[in-house]
């Protein structure tokens, strides 16, 4: 090796060690495009707050503020982001990036609706349990929290 050679490798490698990185390399590392986007309920356009926007392969996830806006910030090329949410079907979106570009990526999410069972149950009680403190002495003594109306506080509001 000539002297001027590794005098070039040495400075070389004091800038990589440095942090100084080349130029080539630096603008390199700094392309990155800023995606931005709202979720929304597709069905009802309204926003969505805090829902998770994932860039799939790469673990970075966002989440959408109170407005349902979120920003993501990717390198230039070909990514997918995914939004999940339960009760809701999950999306997937295919962005291409470009170097320069700022993409607005707004999406819409379906509900799958939610599976939920109420369970109503009645008694029939005679005229003697129906009144006011016949019921209070029932809802006292019950084991989980329950409302009892008697005929005699039904007939009083007039239903």
């Amino acid at each position: 090796m000539t002297p001027t050679v590794l005098r070039v490798c040495l400075l070389a490698l004091l800038l990589f060690a440095s942090g100084i990185a080349p130029v080539a390399a630096q603008q390199a590392s700094d392309q990155t495009v800023r995606v931005v986007g709202t979720v929304r309920d597709q069905q009802n356009s309204i926003s969505l707050p805090g829902i998770p926007v994932e860039v799939v392969g790469t673990g970075q996830i966002v989440y959408t503020d109170v407005d349902g806006r979120y920003v993501v910030t990717l390198r230039p090329g070909t990514h997918e982001l995914k939004v999940s949410m339960e009760g809701y079907q999950d999306r997937r979106i295919t962005v291409n990036v470009a170097p320069g570009d700022t993409p607005t990526v707004d999406i819409g999410i379906q509900m799958t609706g939610f599976a939920e069972q109420v369970t109503v149950r009645g008694e029939l009680l005679d005229a003697e349990t129906s009144s006011a403190e016949a019921q209070l002495g029932v809802r006292k003594h019950a084991q989980v929290i329950t409302d009892n109306v008697g005929s005699q506080e039904m007939k009083e509001n007039g239903d």
